[in-house]
C-alpha cells in the first residue's frame, strides 16, 4: 500500500486568509478538538513525569547506590516496550478504533503508576521482575501517547476542514505547541521545586559517592562515599568493592533523602500520572472519530470540492454543515466573545464600549506583568522567580491577543460595527464559532440537490 498526501484543492489556495483571532476561536469551537486538548494535557504529563523523575526514584526511594545502572536498564525497558508494542497498538487501533485502544492502554498505565506510587521500596527490591514489568507497562503507555494521539489529531483536522471550509494545519500546530510547552514547563519544574522546598539535598549531602569519584572530589582513593557522618572505606573505592568498617550491608548515605522528599517523588512519578491517566480516558472516549466517520468526512469534503454549492452533512451529528460566511461583519463579531459583545450593546456608543472592555483587559495584563517583574526583582527566592517566569509566559500570550483585537477597534468606524452585534441565533460564522461549528438543520430537512 502506497501512502501519499491528499492534494489541496485550488479554491482553498486562493481564498483570503481568515484573521488570527477568528481562526483560533473557530479551532476552539471544534468540539472534538476541545476534547483533544483536554486529553492531551494530562497525556503530556503522563509521558513526561515518569521519565523525568525515574533517576530520583531509583536513587532516593529504592536507594540504589549505582542508580545510573538501574536507570539505564529502565530506559532500555522503555525502549524495548516501544519497539515491541508499536505494531500491536497499530493493529488494535485499526480494528477497534484509536480512542478505545488508547483508553485501554492508559487504564493499565494508571494501574502500573498506582503500584509505583504505593508499593514500598522493600517490595520492589524483593521482586525486581515485578518492578521491571511495571516499567514495561509504563513504557507501553508512553509510546501510545505518540503512536495514537497524532493520528487522532489528523482526523480532527479533516473534520475541521469539513465544518469550517478551511484547511488549518498550521493553526492547529500553533495552538497545540504553545499549550504543550506550558504544560511541559509545569510538569518539568513543579516536582523539582516541591523537592527543593521539602529539603532535597544533592547526592544526599555527601561530597562524593554514588557515582561521584572520591579521589577527584576529596582526594580519597579508598572511599566509596564521603558524607558528613559516614565515610565508606573500601580497598578499591569503587561501588562494587566491599566496605571495611561499620555495617558492611548499610545503604550508601548519598542515596538518602528525608521522608517528605521521598513522598513527593512517589506522588509525582506514580500518583499524579495515575490520576491523569484515568482522567484522560473521558475526553479520549468522547473524541471517537472512527474509521467509518473519517471516510465519510473525506467523502463530504470531496463532494463539496466538486460542487461548491453542496450542503454537506456532518457524519458525527447527522446535521447540516453551516459554513462561516467570512463577511466583514461576521469576522468583526468573531474577534470578541459573547459576553463582551453583549456588554457593549448595552451602551449607546457600542464601539467606544468595546474599546473600554478590551483596553481594560490589556491594561490589567500590563499591570499583572509589571507586578510579576517587580515581585521577581524584589524576591531572592528561586521558586518565586520560576513561578513568575511561568506567569509571564501566560501574560505574553494574553497581551498580543488583546492588542490585535484593540487595533481592529481603533481602525474601525461606528458604521463598521454589525447591527446585531450581540445576537447568536444567526447562521453566521460567529454563531458557529461560539455555539459549535457543524450545527445546523437536521439532515432530513436538507433541500433537494
Amino acid at each position: 500500500m502506497v501512502t501519499k498526501e491528499r492534494q489541496i484543492s485550488v479554491p482553498a489556495l486562493i481564498k483570503p486568509a481568515v484573521p488570527l483571532v477568528p481562526s483560533i476561536r473557530r479551532l476552539l469551537a471544534n468540539r472534538p478538538y476541545r476534547w483533544y486538548l483536554l486529553m492531551n494535557i494530562p497525556l503530556t504529563l503522563c509521558a513526561l513525569l515518569p521519565s523525568n523523575l525515574m533517576a530520583y526514584y531509583v536513587k532516593a526511594v529504592l536507594q540504589q547506590e549505582n542508580a545510573v545502572a538501574t536507570t539505564t536498564i529502565v530506559s532500555g525497558i522503555f525502549l524495548f516496550a516501544a519497539l515491541l508494542s508499536i505494531t500491536p497498538i497499530v493493529w488494535f487501533a485499526n480494528r477497534y478504533g484509536r480512542s478505545r485502544v488508547l483508553c485501554c492502554i492508559m487504564f493499565q498505565y494508571g494501574i502500573a503508576c498506582t503500584c509505583v506510587c504505593f508499593l514500598p521500596a522493600e517490595f520492589m527490591l524483593s521482586f525486581p521482575a515485578f518492578f521491571y514489568f511495571l516499567m514495561f507497562c509504563i513504557g507501553v503507555g508512553t509510546v501510545a501517547a505518540f503512536v495514537l494521539v497524532d493520528p487522532m489529531l489528523n482526523d480532527i483536522v479533516d473534520y475541521d476542514e469539513l465544518i469550517s471550509g478551511e484547511r488549518n494545519e498550521a493553526m492547529f500546530t500553533v495552538v497545540e505547541t504553545n499549550l504543550q510547552q506550558l504544560v511541559e514547563i509545569v510538569g518539568g519544574v513543579l516536582p523539582l521545586l516541591a523537592m527543593q522546598a521539602l529539603g532535597y539535598q544533592a547526592n544526599g549531602g555527601c561530597a562524593c559517592g554514588c557515582g561521584v569519584d572520591c579521589m577527584k572530589e576529596v582526594g580519597m582513593p579508598y572511599a566509596r562515599w564521603h558524607c558528613p557522618n559516614d565515610i565508606g572505606y573500601s580497598c578499591m573505592g569503587t561501588m562494587t568493592s566491599k566496605l571495611i568498617f561499620g555495617d558492611l550491608t548499610r545503604a550508601a548515605p548519598c542515596t538518602r533523602q528525608n521522608d517528605a522528599v521521598q513522598l513527593v517523588i512517589r506522588v509525582f512519578i506514580g500518583g499524579v500520572p495515575a490520576i491523569f491517566a484515568f482522567l484522560m480516558i473521558i475526553p479520549a472516549w468522547k473524541i471517537n472519530i472512527t474509521a467509518t466517520h473519517h471516510r465519510a468526512i473525506l467523502k463530504e469534503i470531496q463532494l463539496r470540492a466538486e460542487d461548491p454549492d453542496r450542503i454537506c452533512i456532518d457524519p458525527l451529528t447527522g446535521l447540516q454543515v453551516i459554513l462561516p460566511t467570512n463577511s466583514p461583519q461576521d469576522l468583526f463579531k468573531e474577534h470578541y466573545s459573547t459576553w463582551e459583545r453583549r456588554m457593549a450593546t448595552r451602551a449607546q456608543d457600542v464601539l467606544g464600549k468595546l474599546k473600554q472592555i478590551i483596553g481594560g483587559q490589556l491594561f490589567i495584563s500590563f499591570l499583572v506583568g509589571v507586578a510579576i517583574l517587580v515581585g521577581c526583582s524584589v524576591s531572592n527566592d528561586v521558586n518565586v522567580a520560576t513561578f513568575g517566569s511561568f506567569a509571564m509566559a501566560i501574560v505574553f500570550l494574553i497581551v498580543p491577543w488583546n492588542i490585535v483585537r484593540l487595533r481592529l477597534l481603533v481602525r474601525s468606524k461606528p458604521s463598521d460595527v454589525p447591527k446585531f452585534l450581540a445576537e447568536d441565533d444567526t447562521p453566521a460564522s460567529v454563531a458557529s464559532a461560539q455555539e459549535g461549528l457543524g450545527i445546523g438543520r437536521p439532515a432530513f430537512e436538507q433541500p433537494t440537490q
